[in-house]
């Protein structure tokens, strides 16, 4: 049984529960030799037989038979483990999330939950290009968020693109719900892979480039003249997919399988995108135009295993989506409002935060979009 099926009161789609973590301090299983802290800087390459860590000159191979102790981890749900430094987790056993507060993340660490798997999470800065350096692009070529390795294996194995841990994930754990969630019957899996295809290559991207114009660089840009056309072509996009959804969702609980549906990976890789309707800038028309959609989204957001998946990476609750954050979202709309911009953004929440680190790497300068 999946672990995310208990019931629960059903929650408004802008309404996701979450707790503040505690830090605690526990040992995790290394897989080097030297008991040290690692330093900031750190490569990491993963090679037949073994994991090496490369930090400031220095390399182990890898073998569990020794502990780090007092290593300050941060209790993220029942199941997850932040690990204080990047470095500390290759030498964390089993499962590694290298994560970023996305909603790519956010799907592998649902699907993780709703399986009930401990695993450890190595926070990304994606605003400092962390996801870019040497040691990430050994075992993610493309250089983004999330990552996940798995070192329960000999020699650890490197899974990237969030859509393929999914796979990896149900494949590897059948028993714990994966096989629930990812139907092995050829039509009924079939199904599935569909709605997880059509997410990565509609879904997700065209929503993504609706966040990018309107809250990174119409925000920064002096003239929004020439964005225009990326924001009103990206806004239809992603409207009309939402609708995709919206049809679907007519007489059904879940995207797949006969009669009212069953939940399935495929939901999971469609909520995290479809939730984020407020910063994609269409909340008005998906709340006053799409019943269904807006049902779907609650139904899921009840569940506990979502609940739990979305405190990954953070431990936070999520001001953008949560009912406790309806006064940062109104004062980050007023910031744009008071200063005459059509589309609030990263601007201004570091105005209204009073945190002027709190924008993304590229969005201080104003862009000079190519069109």
């Amino acid at each position: 049984m999946l672990r995310g099926s208990v019931p629960l009161p059903l929650l408004s789609p802008l309404v996701l529960l979450r707790s503040c973590a505690a830090t605690t301090t526990r040992p995790i299983v290394a897989t080097g030799g030297h008991q040290r802290r690692a330093a900031a800087a750190c490569r990491t390459s993963i090679s037949p037989g073994q994991t090496t860590i490369a930090r400031s000159g220095h390399s182990s191979g890898h073998n569990d038979d020794t502990r780090i102790e007092n290593t300050m981890t941060t209790q993220l749900t029942a199941h997850a483990t932040l690990v204080g430094d990047v470095a500390d987790a290759d030498r964390a056993p089993g499962l590694t999330l290298y994560a970023a507060d996305t909603p790519n993340t956010h799907k592998v660490a649902i699907m993780l939950e709703e399986l009930g798997v401990e695993y450890s999470v190595a926070l990304i800065n994606i605003s400092a290009d962390v996801q870019k350096e040497d040691w990430h692009l050994a075992i993610n070529p493309n250089g983004r968020t999330p990552t996940l390795v798995d070192r329960s294996t000999s020699p650890a194995f490197p899974v990237f693109e969030s859509g393929a841990i999914l796979l990896y994930l149900a494949r590897k754990f059948p028993e714990r719900g994966g096989a629930e969630l990812l139907p092995t019957e050829p039509a009924a899996l079939s199904e599935v892979e569909q709605w997880l295809m059509w997410q990565m290559s509609a879904l997700g991207p065209m929503l993504g480039n609706c966040m990018y114009f309107k809250r990174i660089a119409a925000p920064m840009a002096d003239d929004t003249a020439p964005l225009q056309f990326g924001i009103d072509r990206c806004e239809k996009e992603s409207l009309r997919l939402l609708q995709v959804l919206e049809d679907r969702l007519s007489g059904r609980e879940y995207l797949c399988g006969p009669g009212a549906g069953t939940y399935t990976l495929a939901d999971i890789a469609c909520f995290t995108y479809a939730q984020m309707h407020w910063w994609t800038g269409v909340s008005e028309q998906v709340t006053s135009e799409m019943p269904n959609l807006v049902a779907w989204l609650a139904r899921l957001a009840a569940r506990p295993a979502v609940q739990q998946g979305m405190l990954v990476p953070s431990g936070k609750r999520n001001w953008q989506l949560s009912e406790e954050g309806r006064e940062m979202r109104e004062a980050v709309e007023g910031n744009a409002a008071k200063n005459g911009r059509p589309h609030f953004g990263w601007r201004d929440i570091a105005d209204v935060s009073g945190d002027a680190n709190r924008r993304p790497t590229g969005a201080l300068a104003a862009p000079k979009p190519k069109l």
